[in-house]
């Protein structure tokens, strides 16, 4: 299977640093899970493409093209 690519915001790198480690690690696996399985991973919220991942109280949205196999 194709591994997806992974695109960040400069939003998300800013808000990526003010997390605690055990926070970015969390993001990170996430991530990571992304790369390896696309869109199985988190809920499809309103368009099948925009999804969401929880961790915690916190939440990570991403947009999951199959076509282009990227995660924006």
């Amino acid at each position: 299977m194709e591994r997806y690519r992974i695109f960040t915001t400069d939003e998300f790198d800013r808000d990526y640093e003010k997390l605690d480690e055990s926070d970015k690690q969390r993001v990170r696996k996430i991530i990571e899970q992304l790369n390896e399985q696309g869109e199985t991973i988190g809920k499809p919220l309103q368009v099948p493409f925009f999804r969401e991942k929880r961790f915690g109280e916190k939440r990570l949205y991403f947009l999951c093209y199959k076509i282009q196999y990227a995660i924006l």
